[in-house]
């Protein structure tokens, strides 16, 4: 919901679907880029908006050595520019990588199921079996950026080796202008000016939408199997209750043949549900933290 930058475009290959790990376009389409949309695009002075990224999955291992390898999702970005565009990043430890260095997002040791301290800044890591050195920490609060591993463009191209082609090319827009017309004129550039590079244009926030959509089944299953599980504890909890009364009619008969009225009775029951409830919840809340704080449903 909120990783997509509603001022941010994508070109990327039109055969990617929603998954821009499949796309491969050509290396000069950044220039190309820079070139069509020059007027529309926000500007630092008179370096355009416009960053040209490889994304790519692949093995890390924590350690040298290698540790465990599973698997994580690099960003080969020119850095130079990437600032420009994704404006949810921000540098929170060490420095921005030099050759042979990761940046690593804050949710990547959930994203890998490691500790902290085994991609701290200063490890080494191994990527497809690789050693590479941690300079830096980054966060992008509430964004899937932050379960990324980012390095030098080239160097990723050279690492996975990929030398002519990146994945996309991500232009942030003039917020000032018109959104329909920005993308009409990408869809324009794409279909008929260069149609032998077979681009598609896709606004961020419109992409990751799509993910959503794709990926709802999978929440709805996920909420639907929460509340079975719900209903059967209800459930087991009202019979629970009703036998912890039940056998005890007889000494609910003795209190009241002594003088208890029968609200102080049902008071006193209260009194002994919510003892046991908080007991139960604190409990609960002790092993979830025990056992359940940090863990993550990792997926590409």
């Amino acid at each position: 919901q909120q990783s997509g930058d509603p001022e941010v475009v994508l070109l990327h290959n039109a055969n990617s679907a929603e998954n821009l790990e499949n796309s491969s376009i050509a290396d000069e389409v950044p220039a190309l880029a820079r070139t069509e949309f020059t007027a529309h695009l926000v500007k630092y002075g008179e370096t355009a908006a416009v960053s040209p990224e490889l994304t790519v999955a692949g093995r890390v291992g924590a350690g040298e050595a290698g540790g465990k390898a599973t698997l994580g999702l690099f960003r080969g970005v020119d850095l130079d520019r990437v600032f420009l565009v994704r404006r949810q990043v921000a540098l929170v430890e060490g420095t921005l990588p030099g050759p042979g260095e990761v940046l690593v997002g804050r949710l990547v040791p959930a994203k890998l199921g490691v500790d902290a301290a085994d991609v701290a800044v200063g490890r080494a890591i191994t990527i497809e079996g690789k050693p590479w050195r941690v300079s830096g920490r980054f966060a992008a609060p509430g964004t899937l950026l932050e379960a990324e591993l980012w390095c030098r463009l080239d160097d990723l191209k050279s690492a996975m080796k990929r030398p002519n082609d990146v994945s996309v090319v991500a232009m942030r827009f003039d917020p000032a202008g018109d959104p329909a017309k920005q993308l009409g004129y990408v869809e324009y550039f794409c279909r008929n000016r260069r149609p032998d590079l077979e681009l598609m244009g896709s606004r961020e926030a419109e992409y990751y939408a799509s993910l959503q959509k794709h990926y709802a089944p999978m929440r709805a299953l996920a909420w639907l199997l929460v509340g079975l599980v719900a209903l059967a504890g209800g459930c087991g909890a009202a019979n629970t209750m009703y036998a912890a009364v039940a056998g005890r009619v007889r000494e609910f008969a003795a209190l009241q043949a002594i003088g208890f009225p029968r609200r102080a009775i049902a008071v006193s029951l209260l009194q002994e549900s919510v003892i046991l409830a908080a007991g139960a919840t604190l409990t609960a809340a002790a092993l979830a933290l025990l056992l359940a704080q940090g863990v993550a449903v990792r997926f590409t």
